[in-house]
């Protein structure tokens, strides 16, 4: 059991609050992603038959996502979600390189958020190695289906925190 929603349900959850204005990211760069009853199994594997004490990887390979790819899947399921609870859809977000984030868009606007805001962007930075990555890991352990993983993970996110996840998208404000 799941008993605290981090990793990607952070960026969920500040997707659909209205808490990102954008991804920092590369579009076309991939993202990873497990589930966890596949790492138990990995874990499992490894543990009653070792491997010789090598690197194990957790990963879609030639598989993987793009965050575009990402995006669309976490979107389409949580919107789909939402409509059925009569709630608008979440738009989706502009994907913003790292650099340019830090370099143009962050300095003109920091000023000028609320705390909540500063502190949101901030929790956000720590995904920036997932959310930019250049090429997808090699597995020894394959993820299958990724897409699929995402939306699982996103209907069950919703499922279990409604409130957060029908929440009306607020787009950023700044602070008076």
């Amino acid at each position: 059991m799941i008993s605290a929603f981090t990793g990607p349900y952070t960026l969920f959850q500040a997707l659909v609050s209205g808490l990102a204005p954008a991804v920092v990211g590369a579009g076309d760069g991939y993202v990873e992603v497990a589930p966890v009853d596949e790492v138990a199994a990995a874990l499992e594997t490894c543990c009653l038959r070792p491997r010789g004490g090598r690197t194990e990887v957790i990963a879609a390979g030639k598989d993987c996502l793009t965050m575009g790819a990402f995006l669309s899947a976490f979107l389409d399921e949580i919107n789909e979600w939402r409509h059925q609870r009569e709630r608008d859809p979440v738009p989706f977000p502009p994907i913003v390189a790292p650099d340019r984030w830090k370099r143009l868009h962050l300095p003109l606007v920091r000023e000028h958020l609320s705390p909540m805001q500063m502190r949101a962007t901030d929790l956000l930075e720590q995904f920036e190695a997932y959310t930019a990555m250049r090429r997808p890991f090699e597995p020894t352990f394959p993820v299958t289906d990724p897409a699929q993983v995402v939306r699982a993970s996103t209907r069950w996110w919703a499922d279990q925190v409604p409130r957060r996840a029908g929440h009306p998208t607020e787009g950023w404000l700044m602070a008076p």
